[in-house]
């Protein structure tokens, strides 16, 4: 428990953040005290080396996008649109409550129905989580193990990935470009 990750979780009530596209986001400060620490293979948390404040991360799911811890951005910094969920409700700390905002609220990580522009050409990524009834996860792995072979063998497919969740075996998310 004697990473960063770990202290951070210890410590922290809630964690909003600003999710930003790559080619808006900038350090403009103190970029070389910034260090990696890879939570899970695809989720890669950058911290300040003194300090050890999460700043932001990057996950392999999304490579066009920063997740910006939004208590890291300079005060008055416009951090885009308003909140419009609550995720990973189930993990939060039972002194915090949610305010009376009207705003949805998942158990875990939950994609943005906002659609963005895409060209015609560009690659299309999907993320997909499921969840296998009690005493059916190694079928579930088994059928999501087959699709995956089947997926990465047809044309067009760039990479289709399935990864168990280490907190709910009962998890599994799939990602697909």
């Amino acid at each position: 428990l004697n990473t960063p990750y770990a202290l951070l979780r210890r410590i922290s009530v809630y964690a909003p953040i600003a999710v930003v596209e790559r080619t808006s986001f900038q350090i403009t400060a103190g970029g070389s005290k910034v260090k990696n620490f890879d939570t899970k293979p695809t989720c890669h948390r950058k911290y300040r080396q003194d300090c050890g404040c999460h700043m932001y991360s990057e996950v392999d799911a999304f490579p066009e996008l920063v997740l910006v811890r939004a208590p890291t951005l300079e005060r008055g910094q416009d951090v885009g649109t308003p909140p419009d969920r609550w995720v990973f409700t189930e993990a939060r700390h039972p002194m915090f409550q949610y305010p009376d905002d009207g705003l949805p609220r998942y158990l875990g990580w939950h994609v943005s129905t906002k659609l963005r522009r895409v060209d015609d050409d560009s690659e299309v990524s999907a993320v997909v989580t499921v969840t296998a009834k009690p005493g059916m996860e190694r079928a579930l792995e088994e059928v999501l193990q087959t699709v995956r072979t089947h997926a990465n063998g047809q044309d067009g497919c760039v990479n289709y990935y399935t990864q168990r969740d280490v907190h709910n075996r009962c998890t599994f998310v799939i990602s697909e470009t």
